[in-house]
C-alpha cells in the first residue's frame, strides 16, 4: 500500500509505504520525519516538512527516500 498526500497550505509530504501496526518515528534536524514499524524497523511512512522549499532548494530528497519510493514516478505527479 503507497499513499501519498501533500497539504499544500502547510506544505508538508506524506507518503505512507505500508500499513502501520506500531510505529515510532525518528525526526532529524532537517524536518524529514521517518516513521518504522517498532518491530521490524522497517520504515512504514515519511513525512517532508517544508517540502516545495527543498525542491526548490534542491534538498536532495531522493537521497533519503528509501529504494521503494521512485522520485519522479511516485511524487512529483502529486504535487500542484
Amino acid at each position: 500500500m503507497k499513499k501519498i498526500k501533500y497539504d499544500s497550505k502547510h506544505d508538508v509530504l506524506y507518503i505512507t509505504l505500508c500499513e502501520m501496526h506500531d510505529p515510532y518515528g525518528d525526526e532529524d534536524p532537517s524536518g524529514i520525519v521517518i516513521l518504522r514499524e517498532l518491530e521490524t524497523n522497517e520504515i512504514c511512512a515519511i513525512t517532508i516538512f517544508e517540502f516545495s522549499k527543498r525542491l526548490i532548494q534542491g534538498g536532495g530528497l531522493p537521497m533519503v527516500l528509501p529504494s521503494s519510493v521512485d522520485f519522479d514516478k511516485d511524487i512529483l505527479p502529486y504535487i500542484h
